[in-house]
């Protein structure tokens, strides 16, 4: 699920009252994808959940947890990255960069809450938050459809 707001602002007439007579687009965003996870790895919660951390045994590297310290003061934009949601086509994700929505700047906000009982599936719901960029090709476009390659 992709929600990129749009806001605006009521245009009032002094002689008409509270009525709004028009109304302004007075910013966009943010962009806020929400993706359901039924099977997710390690890596999945690292990159989904803020402040979790993948630690791996010194001595046996195959026993590992994932850590979670609480993010208080990040900068989401610093440790923002480019998410791409691809559609799925027969049951294989496509390759047509027309079926791809981007937010080119998004940081993981993620509420972990996960039900752990016999008859619910576990299932995590990793949510990114989007923000316009600053540099490249993309300076100042919060999301796109399509080609990422397509330069104006």
């Amino acid at each position: 699920k992709a929600t990129i707001p749009m806001m605006t602002a009521d245009l009032k007439a002094e002689q008409r009252g509270e009525a709004p007579q028009n109304q302004v687009f007075t910013g966009q965003g943010p962009a806020e994808v929400e993706v359901p996870l039924a099977e997710f790895a390690f890596a999945s919660i690292v990159a989904a959940v803020p402040g979790a951390a993948l630690i791996t045994d010194a001595a046996t590297p195959t026993k590992t947890r994932v850590q979670l310290v609480p993010p208080v003061g990040t900068d989401l934009v610093s440790i923002g990255k480019s998410l791409i949601l691809k559609k799925i086509v027969a049951g294989a994700v496509s390759t047509d960069e027309d079926d791809w929505f981007t937010l080119p700047l998004a940081a993981p906000v993620t509420d972990l809450n996960m039900t752990y009982d016999a008859a619910t599936q576990r299932v995590m719901t990793a949510k990114f938050r989007g923000f316009p960029t600053t540099v490249g090709i993309y300076t100042n476009v919060l999301a796109f459809f399509g080609a990422r390659s397509a330069v104006a």
